[in-house]
């Protein structure tokens, strides 16, 4: 039998939230549902059970809050029998349409404006993202990349005045405009200065978006409107009422050939004299180049993501972007150049706080690039004509330049990514390395760096190899006889 309760997330203390159940029905079905009843979370917590029932002893309370959560109970119960006979998806977009359906027959909706609004197609959309990112469809990053699309649809919806269409009305006119818009948006910025008020400078669009941009956009867009086709929501999704070709162009991302920094140029960086203002920038970019990974794992990282194993340091670390299809940690090992990085700032980047704008770390590292005279012509495409030009490499330089330099160092002596601690075990072209341990993959890193291969102990001290081999080259030297009267001296010795 199926059972309803209060799910609560919030940490807050204090304050008004809106309520949100969850139903369960044996291991298979779990879903939520969001509601637009608010309640005092303190209130909340003191007066109701899990069960939205009143604790022991309780004889004050909210009865008007009572009644809502138990008409509510009452509705997605309905709500839940009707979809389980109907066949319908146990998914939480469908209750909640079931749900809302059943209260406006009812006419027993808390707020009576509240089945109109959870139609219109920015509601939706918005519940749809929260419903995939609590299910575990995708994670955190993914999540605040389609909150970002929302609130850029949103902005669409109230310049062309149309905030409460639906997602039946959003039809393949409305898509092309909105793609239309989302390139010029940056033209609209002055006419409507409220709709920009509660963002950052920096999110505030200055100038045309790049076709790659609305075409990631667009395809972000598109999984949505299948899912509702898939529930049955809309018979037909707008990208497929689109002409073939438009549509193509519509999503179409057109990407330039990877640039990436040499062993040589990197050295040169390495090496190069800097004032004291660019020295922290430089560490950190060098490190960057030396671990591959993306900017927002390197931000989260502290010492318990270093490890030692049979002398060789390492980083472990679970990838943000995708932990959650992810079964197993990446593990990529510590040149010596980066292990002395990450002794001397001991994990403390507060350059990597600020990413973008003049001030911030991408723009910081063009300057740096530019100051070693790393200036090699790479090529780029004109967004305008189409055509490639030539640029210095300084000019593209950012985070993803780092990554991109350490990939292809892997690639130039023929280590793969999995091989390289990227990317887990995957196509026929990584399987050959399957067996190389971390040891092996190490040197390999170390000789596409030019490196010198090192060792640590457990508490990451380096040591010296040298020495231990003198010392084994004399012990090699000695007879029996000599090494057990070296033993009686260095006992001797220690015991005075």
């Amino acid at each position: 039998m199926e059972r309803i309760t209060i799910l609560l997330k919030s940490k807050k203390k204090s304050g008004n939230i809106k309520i949100r159940f969850r139903l369960r029905d044996g291991r298979d079905v779990d879903i939520t549902h969001r509601t637009s009843i608010v309640a005092d979370i303190a209130l909340l917590r003191k007066q109701f059970t899990e069960d939205g029932t009143l604790k022991p002893r309780v004889s004050v309370y909210d009865q008007e809050l009572l009644t809502a959560i138990t008409e509510r109970k009452d509705a997605m119960r309905e709500a839940y029998h009707s979809m389980r006979e109907n066949g319908l998806m146990l998914t939480s977009e469908v209750l909640t349409r079931e749900v809302e359906r059943i209260l406006i027959a009812k006419g027993n909706s808390t707020k009576k404006s509240q089945p109109i609004l959870a139609r219109r197609m920015s509601d939706v959309f918005s519940e749809w993202i929260n419903g995939q990112y609590e299910s575990g469809v995708f994670g955190m990053g993914r999540k605040k990349h389609y909150e970002v699309l929302q609130r850029e649809l949103c902005r669409f919806l109230k310049m062309r005045r149309m905030n409460d269409i639906t997602v039946k009305e959003f039809d393949a006119s409305i898509l092309q405009k909105f793609s239309t818009w989302l390139r010029d948006e940056w033209l609209f910025v002055e006419k409507y200065p409220k709709l920009y008020k509660s963002l950052d400078d920096r999110r505030i669009p200055s100038e045309p978006r790049s076709g790659n941009t609305i075409a990631a956009k667009m395809k972000l867009l598109r999984s949505f409107f299948r899912a509702q086709e898939f529930i049955g929501e809309v018979a037909k999704t707008p990208f497929n009422m689109m002409d073939g070709s438009r549509r193509k162009a519509m999503m179409r991302e057109k990407y330039d050939t990877p640039v990436s920094l040499t062993k040589e140029e990197l050295k040169k960086i390495i090496g190069a004299d800097v004032p004291q203002l660019m020295s922290e920038v430089r560490d950190i970019f060098v490190l960057h180049c030396y671990i591959g990974c993306r900017v927002n794992d390197l931000k989260m990282m502290t010492w318990d993501n270093v490890a030692v194993a049979d002398g060789v340091p390492y980083i472990h670390y679970m990838p943000q972007k995708t932990a959650l299809q992810q079964e197993d940690e990446l593990a990529t090992p510590l040149m010596r150049t980066a292990l002395e990085i990450l002794k001397k700032y001991d994990f403390k980047f507060p350059l990597l706080r600020n990413l973008w704008g003049k001030d911030g770390y991408n723009h910081k590292i063009k300057k740096l690039l530019e100051h070693c005279d790393v200036n090699r012509k790479s090529p780029v495409r004109d967004i305008e004509t189409g055509m490639t030009k030539y640029v210095p490499i300084y000019e593209l330089a950012s985070t993803k330049l780092a990554r991109k330099t350490f990939v292809n160092l892997m690639a130039s002596c023929q280590v793969d990514l999995y091989a390289a601690g990227l990317h887990k075990r995957g196509s026929d072209a990584v399987e050959r390395y399957a067996h190389i341990d971390l040891k092996e993959r190490f040197r390999l890193m170390c000789f596409a760096f030019g490196e010198p291969v090192y060792e640590v102990d457990d508490n990451l001290a380096i040591i010296e190899r040298e020495t231990v081999d003198k010392v084994q080259a004399i012990l090699d030297g000695l007879n029996g006889d000599e090494i057990e009267r070296l033993l009686e001296m260095l006992k001797e010795k220690r015991s005075d």
